[in-house]
């Protein structure tokens, strides 16, 4: 099993403002579109209770704020006016906004508020040109195309409660009045700000209605006609529409996208997906057209012209997007993702709440959310401002630990989420250190927040393969020759290991006992190059085919090496002991010796003796004196000084 070492780079976008839409609960799905203030377009979101759009250098917003149990409207942070009921939405050029609101006693007006106060309110209508009937409002819905407010208002006779006519408000401008149309049965097709589109039901005969679609294009106003049967009855329907553009309609219904021609009247394409759960297009007067269809289980983009399937997305469990003419996002719960238009994938990014509503223009991204709290809230980014970061997937032994470098950034790192607690994920600096205290072996994944103050917080999955080595060294060399320290002789090895070793131990012997040397439990050797000690207790001078056992313990898992060597020792040693019984000195000794000189002394006494030793307990007639120390001489030379034991 192994795992793609590449790096892949990750950006940050810079966060140029955060609002709270409003300071009510708001948790209807808001609406996204584009507006324009002289020569800009900007990102905007309408929600039931607030208003945002996204310019260069802030968000701004037109919102509801309860006073004393009283509804205002604010302008960022200016009361505008009181509004007496409840608000059901907002709509906005930026110089005014409109409002649909309900009373206490159940009435729905129509009310508009510009940014320097002036309030106008539509209560009920009148019809008629001799015998005037009193109109009540039933509903409100609110559009915009350009710098026009759009509403189409459902009546109710005042005097008998039936249903009246329906009507469309156009608002000619700030300060201006409205004109406004009559019309029958319609619905609220959609509209993205830049157009706007009404369905008007004017004929209903054998299977086939005959619709009027009044349609509102950066202000301007056209009218179609429509028979639909077949195909395009399926599509006709509220919120339908999802594009226009020069006389061609993108529609949508639950399962499928249409493009239909006004002028000529046909259907140029359609494209059935099975389950559609949002779709978006991009705004008008860019070079690369398009929509983006969301669906349980991918995000499929279409060229806007000729349906064309240009990518598709592997996002499970969207549900809010967003397309522009460099990038393409996607609210998956409480995180976004953000693609290139191409497809590229630039990172992940974790919110306070859920994902509701995106709008792009140029580098900039307008996203809403619902907090926690249930309170809507709204950020501004840039992403030509970005950091990038780079990250990749590791490989790393049991017991060690691993890093990525991620340079100039120094982000808090949280764990999120792992397949194994026994992972440790630390932020050092520029550095992510990755440690493993005892996981088990396999492939894990890690769930990373990157949190850098000012930038989107960034979410990353990070592929980790433990891999349980075969030996706890990647080298083992063993000296040939003695060494010697104030202690005594020892055997050099030198270990190089990749993991963390907690504890290790090394006996080294002959199968004939000439030879036997161990060290001390050595503890606590992190990753790298170590050259231990191995103390001879015992050995005959020659030269010796040893055994060398190297155990060693990491992460509660024990690792045994087993090894053949040869070792040339140019001197006997041994470490005896020497015990006296009554007149008998009793040594022993762990090899046999022959042709030695034994030295005892004591007592300002010393003998010397010439003799061998043999491999066990010896011993010696010392009768007049009792020696506290021996010395054995081999060869002309004193290998060792043992002294007796007190019994």
């Amino acid at each position: 099993m192994s795992i793609r070492q590449g790096l892949r780079r990750r950006k940050l976008p810079l966060i140029i403002d955060t609002v709270d839409v409003t300071t009510e609960e708001d948790k209807f799905l808001p609406k996204s579109l584009y507006i324009r203030v002289k020569q800009h377009i900007y990102p905007a979101l309408s929600y039931r209770l607030g208003f945002v759009f996204g310019d260069e250098h802030s968000i701004n917003r037109f919102y509801i704020s309860k006073i004393a149990g009283v509804n205002h409207l604010f302008y960022n942070n200016r009361d505008l006016t009181i509004i007496n009921g409840d608000v059901e939405g907002i709509i906005s050029n930026t110089l005014e906004a409109a409002l649909s609101v309900v009373s206490v006693k159940g009435m729905r007006s129509f009310v508009t508020v510009a940014r320097r106060g002036e309030v106008k309110a539509i209560e009920y209508l009148e019809i008629g040109t001799f015998r005037k009937r009193k109109l009540l409002i039933e509903n409100v819905d609110l559009g915009l195309s350009g710098g026009k407010i759009i509403s189409l208002i459902k009546t109710i006779h005042a005097e008998t409660g039936e249903a009246g006519p329906y009507i469309l408000f156009v608002k000619k401008g700030v300060g201006k009045d409205y004109s406004r149309k009559t019309l029958n049965s319609a619905i609220m097709a959609g509209f993205n700000g830049e157009w706007c589109g009404i369905w008007e039901s004017i004929s209903s005969r054998h299977r086939e209605k005959t619709y009027l679609l009044h349609l509102f294009y950066h202000g301007n106003y056209k009218k179609y006609t429509l028979g639909s049967k077949g195909i395009l009855l399926d599509y006709i329907g509220p919120w339908s529409i999802v594009d226009y553009s020069y006389n061609r309609l993108i529609l949508k219904n639950t399962k499928g996208v249409i493009a239909y021609d006004l002028k000529d009247k046909e259907i140029m394409w359609e494209k059935i997906f099975g389950d559609i759960r949002y779709v978006c297009s991009s705004r008008q007067g860019i070079s690369r057209r398009s929509l983006a269809i969301v669906t349980p289980e991918k995000v499929y983009v279409l060229a806007a012209d000729t349906g064309t399937k240009l990518r598709e997305l592997d996002v499970e469990g969207g549900y809010v997007c967003g397309i522009g003419e460099n990038y393409i996002a996607v609210g998956i719960e409480d995180h976004l993702r953000i693609y290139s238009w191409g497809g590229e994938y630039l990172g992940e990014y974790s919110f306070d709440g859920i994902v509701n509503g995106i709008s792009i223009i140029g580098e900039r991204i307008l996203i809403g959310y619902l907090s926690s709290t249930g309170s809507p809230k709204a950020v501004l980014i840039d992403m030509s401002e970005s950091l990038e970061i780079g990250l990749r997937d590791l490989e790393m032994f049991s017991g060690e630990t691993k890093h990525i470098d991620i340079e100039h950034v120094t982000p808090r790192v949280r764990l999120m989420g792992t397949t194994d607690r026994k992972i440790e994920v630390i932020g050092y600096g520029s550095k992510i250190l990755f440690k493993d205290t005892g996981a088990r072996p396999g492939l894990h994944t890690l769930d990373l927040l990157f949190i850098i103050p000012g930038f989107l917080n960034l979410r990353e999955k990070i592929l980790l393969l433990i891999k349980k080595p075969e030996s706890a060294f990647d080298r083992i060399s063993v000296a040939s020759k003695l060494s010697r320290d104030s202690l005594g002789f020892f055997v050099p090895i030198t270990i190089e290991s990749s993991i963390h070793i907690d504890s290790l131990k090394i006996i080294i012997w002959s199968d004939e006992n000439s030879i036997y040397a161990c060290t001390h439990e050595v503890q606590g050797l992190k990753p790298g190059t170590y050259t231990i000690p191995v103390r001879i207790l015992w050995s005959e001078a020659g030269v010796h085919e040893v055994n060398i056992l190297i155990m060693s313990w990491s992460m509660g898992r024990m690792y045994i090496e087993r090894l053949r060597g040869r070792l040339y020792i140019d001197l006997d040693i041994l470490d005896p002991v020497l015990r006296i019984m009554g007149s008998t000195a009793y040594i022993w000794s762990p090899i046999s010796l022959g042709d030695v000189r034994l030295v005892f002394s004591g007592e300002g006494i010393e003998r010397s003796l010439l003799t061998s030793l043999e491999k066990g307990w010896n011993s010696f007639d010392v009768e007049g004196f009792i020696p506290d120390k021996v010395s054995i001489i081999t060869r002309g030379k004193t290998i060792v000084e043992t002294y007796r034991r007190r019994e």
